[in-house]
């Protein structure tokens, strides 16, 4: 836990703040069931729209953290990936991102491809977790 010293407004605050250890890669698989949810209620669609596949299970998503172009995607379904592996480059800002997933498993699907522009929060990749 760290402390840190913030004033909003002239007003002084002190607070505390976990450190979290693994990166935030994408949303928690309930998260993406509840905006896609949320989306088809607003659209009226039976399915999800854009690059977001559908989730069951232990399936784990990962998404893009900005928007940006995919230069190269480094899995295909069924390939077997484990925590670190880079499962695509992502191009924004001039930089070019790997994208590494946090899980274990096997690759469900792949939501993009080389070339495609992606919005930040695009599901790129689903995983079921072994």
């Amino acid at each position: 836990m760290r402390q840190f010293r913030v004033v909003v407004d002239g007003t002084e605050y002190c607070v505390e703040v976990d450190e979290i250890s693994t990166p935030n890669v994408g949303l928690p698989v309930t998260e993406e069931r509840k905006r896609v949810k949320d989306l088809k209620a607003r659209t009226g669609e039976s399915q999800p729209i854009g690059s977001s596949p559908s989730v069951f299970g232990d399936s784990k998503t990962i998404t893009a953290p900005l928007a940006g172009a995919i230069l190269s995607v480094g899995v295909e379904e069924g390939d077997h990936v484990k925590a670190g592996d880079i499962v695509l480059t992502l191009e924004a800002l001039k930089l070019e991102n790997e994208i590494i997933t946090p899980y274990s498993g096997v690759v469900r699907s792949v939501g993009a491809t080389v070339g495609q522009n992606v919005n930040a929060g695009d599901v790129l990749v689903v995983i079921d977790e072994i």
